[in-house]
């Protein structure tokens, strides 16, 4: 990498942190705010022409149509799930900061991982709702429905971790303090 490079993509990072913290806070709840993800897709482009690399597509927000207004919409876990994912990367391959990510407590580096994988997880059960949508057999519509089904229960497994984790958390904190 070259330090021109790096010095290119520095202000792209810092807005896409900046998107991130003014994101909304996830309730489990879809945005329908299409400037949320233009603004993140535009940054994606500019990523993109900086870099000469189309690694960065794969964290396009790609909403979906909703059926009763027809307008795009996208779950804000997935939004903050892909903003955070591609902020990693470009800490991870840019060295932006200094810290390592693993000096942190293990249960916060843990949290990360899970909410990371949980977001992944409900982008993928968006995708396969819309490829059932699509679908145009039964035997299609039952196979993706499997599929769906088995998403289901691991970000319900996800989600029970998650809990464990927080509750280990807090008790090592009490005994710390």
């Amino acid at each position: 990498m070259m330090p021109e490079e790096k010095s290119r993509v520095l202000p792209v990072y810092k807005e896409l942190k900046g998107l991130l913290a003014q994101a909304p806070e996830d309730k489990g709840q879809n945005t329908y705010d299409s400037d949320l993800w233009e603004k993140s897709n535009l940054l994606i482009d500019e990523l993109k022409d900086s870099t000469q690399s189309e690694i960065y597509e794969k964290y396009r927000l790609k909403p979906l149509p909703s059926k009763s207004s027809g307008k795009g919409y996208l779950s804000v876990a997935t939004y903050r799930g892909l903003l955070n994912a591609l902020i990693m990367r470009l800490q991870g391959v840019y060295e932006f900061e200094n810290q390592d990510p693993f000096s942190g407590s293990p249960s916060t580096v843990m949290n990360q991982y899970q909410n990371t994988n949980v977001q992944i997880l409900v982008q993928l059960g968006m995708d396969l709702q819309q490829a059932m949508d699509k679908a145009e057999n039964e035997n299609e519509k039952s196979f993706i429905s499997k599929i769906k089904e088995r998403i289901g229960e691991i970000r319900y497994k996800n989600k029970k971790d998650r809990k464990k984790t927080r509750v280990k958390a807090k008790a090592e904190k009490a005994e710390k303090g």
